[in-house]
Protein backbone atom coordinates (compact mmCIF):
# COMPACT_ATOMS: atom_id res chain seq x y z
CA UNK A 1 0.00 0.00 0.00
CA UNK A 2 1.60 3.17 -1.33
CA UNK A 3 0.74 6.64 1.21
CA UNK A 4 1.30 9.75 1.14
CA UNK A 5 1.39 13.45 3.03
CA UNK A 6 0.27 16.58 1.66
CA UNK A 7 1.05 19.41 4.49
CA UNK A 8 0.34 22.71 4.20
CA UNK A 9 -1.02 25.68 6.38
CA UNK A 10 -3.63 25.98 3.94
CA UNK A 11 -5.12 29.17 5.06
CA UNK A 12 -7.47 28.64 2.72
CA UNK A 13 -7.95 25.83 1.28
CA UNK A 14 -7.75 26.73 -2.82
CA UNK A 15 -8.25 25.11 -6.24
CA UNK A 16 -4.55 24.36 -6.66
CA UNK A 17 -4.43 22.24 -2.97
CA UNK A 18 -7.60 20.13 -4.29
CA UNK A 19 -5.83 19.80 -8.01
CA UNK A 20 -3.04 17.96 -5.98
CA UNK A 21 -5.42 16.09 -4.14
CA UNK A 22 -6.95 14.91 -7.39
CA UNK A 23 -3.89 14.07 -8.69
CA UNK A 24 -1.98 12.06 -5.32
CA UNK A 25 -5.37 10.14 -4.95
CA UNK A 26 -4.72 8.82 -8.95
CA UNK A 27 -1.42 7.73 -7.73
CA UNK A 28 -1.15 6.24 -3.95
CA UNK A 29 -3.78 4.40 -2.09
CA UNK A 30 -3.94 6.50 0.96
CA UNK A 31 -3.57 10.40 0.77
CA UNK A 32 -3.05 12.14 4.36
CA UNK A 33 -3.71 16.00 4.49
CA UNK A 34 -1.72 17.71 7.41
CA UNK A 35 -2.72 21.04 8.21
CA UNK A 36 -0.11 22.94 10.04
CA UNK A 37 -0.64 25.08 12.62
CA UNK A 38 1.92 28.17 12.11
CA UNK A 39 2.15 31.69 13.82
CA UNK A 40 -0.13 33.72 11.90
CA UNK A 41 -2.84 32.38 10.05
CA UNK A 42 -6.15 34.07 9.03
CA UNK A 43 -8.28 30.30 9.97
CA UNK A 44 -7.71 29.10 13.23
CA UNK A 45 -6.46 25.12 12.55
CA UNK A 46 -9.92 23.49 13.44
CA UNK A 47 -11.38 25.67 10.76
CA UNK A 48 -9.19 25.02 7.89
CA UNK A 49 -8.99 21.43 8.84
CA UNK A 50 -12.81 21.59 8.87
CA UNK A 51 -12.88 23.77 5.08
CA UNK A 52 -10.88 20.96 3.73
CA UNK A 53 -12.34 18.28 4.75
CA UNK A 54 -15.67 19.78 2.89
CA UNK A 55 -13.67 20.13 -0.19
CA UNK A 56 -12.74 16.54 -0.32
CA UNK A 57 -15.61 14.80 1.57
CA UNK A 58 -16.23 13.24 -1.93
CA UNK A 59 -12.95 12.09 -2.84
CA UNK A 60 -11.79 8.26 -1.43
CA UNK A 61 -8.85 7.77 0.54
CA UNK A 62 -8.36 11.58 1.44
CA UNK A 63 -7.85 12.03 5.65
CA UNK A 64 -7.83 15.57 6.70
CA UNK A 65 -5.75 16.14 9.84
CA UNK A 66 -3.95 18.67 11.71
CA UNK A 67 -0.63 18.30 12.35
CA UNK A 68 0.56 20.16 15.91
CA UNK A 69 3.96 20.84 16.11
CA UNK A 70 3.57 17.98 19.18
CA UNK A 71 2.41 15.22 16.78
CA UNK A 72 4.74 15.46 13.74
CA UNK A 73 7.55 13.45 13.42
CA UNK A 74 10.17 12.46 10.69
CA UNK A 75 9.51 10.19 8.23
CA UNK A 76 11.23 6.85 8.00
CA UNK A 77 14.76 6.95 5.74
CA UNK A 78 13.91 6.07 2.02
CA UNK A 79 10.68 7.89 1.79
CA UNK A 80 10.65 10.45 -0.85
CA UNK A 81 8.49 13.31 -0.88
CA UNK A 82 4.78 13.89 -2.42
CA UNK A 83 6.50 16.16 -4.86
CA UNK A 84 8.84 14.11 -5.50
CA UNK A 85 6.99 11.44 -6.68
CA UNK A 86 4.82 13.33 -8.49
CA UNK A 87 7.44 14.60 -10.56
CA UNK A 88 8.45 11.36 -10.96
Amino acid sequence: MKKAVFGGKFDPVHNGHLDIVRRSIALFDELVVAVYEPPATIFTIDERVQMFKEAVKDLPHVQVQPARSSSISPAPTGQRSLSAACAA
